[in-house]
């Protein structure tokens, strides 16, 4: 099966950090799903959290966040080429959301706070627009998360305007107003799992959703002490090494 092929080639690329070689790749969103599951279960990692997003081709869509690669606030993190940061707000679960038919409302009340998290984005494929199949199976270049200090009780948050700020040893790398999500986390979470597809179990009580960066990705110029912040909302630390 292509998708069995194609996570194994995956699971090399990770080892030697360099992109897959040329062979199959997923044809299906179902391929690209059992990707994940393969790459999960090659990598022996559990699930800490969620990316979902609503892709203009693709629809509703989801990748795995990995316990391994899901780190506190103050961790380190090794600076790779093409590595950026997205800053994002998380949602923290408190009930399993099984694959099916959802309300918004619904999700809501499945939350029971939020944190200020950096989510660590990089292409491992070196033509990642060019099969989206392949693209989801590879976690939509996702990397990695760190979470910030503390949960908040979850409300409607009032993101976009606020001054949505990175830096790397106090120099400023991105002070902007944060924009909109890419999407409503909870009208999305409720459109993935009603599609059914996800070949990892669904949503469990305990992970996070991470609702799509409020900046853009902002590109990583090197390593140091770094912190990410929303105004009003917290900060994350990291140091990129």
């Amino acid at each position: 099966m292509s998708a069995a092929e194609f996570a194994q080639r995956l699971l090399a690329a990770r080892r030697t950090g360099t992109a897959p070689g040329p062979g199959p790749e997923p044809a299906s969103l179902e391929e690209a799903y059992f990707v994940q599951k393969l790459t999960c279960e090659g990598l022996g990692e559990g699930v800490a959290g969620w990316k979902v997003a609503d892709h203009p081709k693709l629809g509703p869509i989801a990748a795995p966040i990995f316990a391994g690669l899901s780190k506190a606030d103050g961790a380190s993190w090794p600076v790779t080429p093409g590595l950026g940061v997205e800053i994002e707000i998380a949602l923290w679960l408190n009930r399993d959301l099984a694959p099916g038919s959802y309300s918004r409302a619904s999700i809501a009340e499945a939350v029971e706070g939020y944190s200020l998290g950096v989510e660590l984005v990089g292409a491992r494929l070196a033509e990642p627009d060019r099969n989206l199949f392949a693209f989801l199976g590879d976690l939509m270049a996702n990397r990695g998360y760190v979470m910030g200090p503390g949960r908040t009780p979850w409300q409607d948050l009032a993101v976009p305007g606020r001054a949505c700020r990175f830096r790397i040893d106090g120099t400023l790398i991105h002070d902007a107003p944060a924009a909109p999500p890419a999407l409503d986390p909870l009208g999305a979470t409720a459109a993935w799992l009603s599609r059914g597809n996800d070949a990892l179990g669904g949503l469990k009580a305990g992970q996070f959703v991470t609702t799509g960066s409020v900046c853009g990705i902002i590109p990583v110029p090197g390593p140091g002490a770094a912190m990410a912040e929303i105004e009003g909302i917290g900060a994350v630390r990291l140091v990129l090494s």
